[in-house]
């Protein structure tokens, strides 16, 4: 599902624990996203990195 193509230009995975962590590196292991694709920590991180993709 995560390696289709699809509208959105960029993906902010957001978490709050060291699991989440974990979970998202595994992710970004064993699937090619079909855009850049990062985790945060920060919801505002997050948003600042995706407004400056587009």
């Amino acid at each position: 599902m995560w390696s289709i193509p699809c509208g959105a230009s960029r993906i902010a995975l957001l978490g709050s624990s060291p699991v989440d962590r974990v979970l998202a590196n595994f992710f970004l292991g064993v699937h090619v996203p079909p855009c850049p694709t990062r985790f945060f920590t920060s919801r505002s991180e997050a948003l600042d990195w995706l407004n400056a993709g587009s």
